[in-house]
């Protein structure tokens, strides 16, 4: 099998796409399964691999021409930050992206699919879908070629949600799509009145050979990692904020854009930081989910499997679907307030033995089920039955 990825970025430099490190561990399982990996970027320039084969970014100029004027707007007197920036002028700013860059990529396409010449599927990897309408249709008709959409950010992409900055699926026809892949078990009745032809859910997972347990002295005794900390102010603030005021413990926040709710706790860049090691000084590593994550049923984030992958003593705010994965209280704590925080920190900050009970248990579960490996191994499977009952369909209306 032969698979063209779009990809929302490849460059792991650009830090303000904090999903980019998972699209790298979901190709390389592809490309694991044995699958022949075709990359293309769409934000930022193409970066090769051992698992893939690239093309260029047809747009990187435009588009990083484009993300500079909108950064000045954005600093005008109308707009608070480039949130409301793009939600006032989401019309506007689609329009002037469909004359600017749609039709380069279009050509672009057809550039690589004939080159190419066996090219089986296109998979489009969390881009912006107001921004490729009708391309997928005319990548269909014109080549047979069927395209599928993996969505990694759902619930919060969605309409009703608003997306992070703004909705992708706005005054879209999602059908043009052969089937959409999805992070979000309690979202697919959303794609489905959208008019989604197929909608499965892949959970988020981790690559094990990537998220390891380092040996290194513990540094800080609670540890987040984070980008931004809009629609989860609330349980920052009582897992981190409130805590670090009045516990005599260390706590460290890394990452961007995190606001004033962290409290007294340790801030540090996530250019400053290496993943890993960060985690693996704390004691206790928190998963930190915003609202339409937590309480949109079995809604998966990358950061829970990172750290049961490392070993981890997790602690997490209320999350509708957690048993999905893992079992409260034996392979993860569920704090619920600040009461509870401050009586479970206590506990766990006493007790290496609990804390190394609850890392072992959180690994062992995850190597069993929550892998790479399992979530590419069920895509490649869902992607296999979806091209032979498509070309089985082609040769029927033939």
């Amino acid at each position: 099998m032969k698979i063209l990825a779009i990809c929302q970025a490849l460059d792991l430099s650009n830090k303000k796409l904090g999903i980019t490190p998972a699209w790298w561990q979901i190709l390389k399982g592809l490309a694991e399964q044995g699958v022949e990996i075709i990359a293309v970027p769409y934000f930022g320039k193409a970066v090769k691999s051992l698992w893939w084969n690239c093309y260029e970014n047809p747009n990187l100029t435009k588009v990083s021409m484009y993300e500079k004027l909108e950064q000045i707007m954005t600093h005008l007197p109308f707009y608070k930050d480039q949130m409301s920036f793009r939600q006032k002028n989401q019309g506007s700013l689609t329009k002037v992206i469909n004359l600017l860059i749609k039709p380069k990529w279009k050509k672009h396409l057809e550039y690589i699919i004939e080159k190419e010449k066996d090219i089986d599927a296109i998979i489009v990897l969390t881009i912006p879908l107001n921004q490729f309408e009708g391309i997928p249709e005319y990548v269909k008709e014109e080549f047979g070629i069927p395209v599928y959409y993996y969505d990694g950010d759902t619930p919060t992409s969605l309409p009703e949600y608003g997306g992070i900055s703004v909705s992708f699926y706005d005054n879209v026809d999602i059908s043009e799509y052969e089937a959409f892949f999805i992070n979000s078990k309690g979202s697919e009745s959303s794609l489905k009145e959208m008019g989604a032809k197929e909608v499965h859910t892949i959970y988020w997972g981790a690559d094990p050979s990537v998220f390891v347990p380092l040996k290194t002295e513990k540094e800080f005794d609670v540890g987040f990692y984070g980008i931004g900390d809009r629609l989860r102010e609330e349980s920052i603030n009582f897992m981190i904020g409130e805590p670090s005021k009045t516990m005599n413990s260390s706590f460290a926040v890394a990452g961007k854009g995190m606001g004033s709710c962290i409290g007294n706790a340790k801030y540090i860049d996530a250019d400053e930081i290496w993943y890993n090691k960060f985690y693996s000084q704390c004691r206790i590593c928190l998963n930190i989910s915003r609202i339409p994550h937590a309480t949109v049923f079995g809604s998966s984030i990358s950061r829970i499997f990172e750290l049961a992958s490392m070993g981890s003593c997790i602690v997490t705010n209320p999350y509708n679907g957690i048993e999905e994965w893992f079992e409260p209280n034996k392979e993860i704590i569920i704090v619920n307030d600040l009461k509870e925080t401050l009586e479970i920190y206590s506990n766990l900050l006493d007790s290496s033995e609990s804390r190394e009970s609850l890392g072992q248990a959180a690994r062992k579960r995850f190597l069993k089920e929550h892998t790479f490996e399992h979530r590419c191994s069920q895509l490649f499977n869902i992607i296999s039955k979806s091209l032979s009952s498509y070309s089985s369909s082609e040769i029927s209306m033939s």
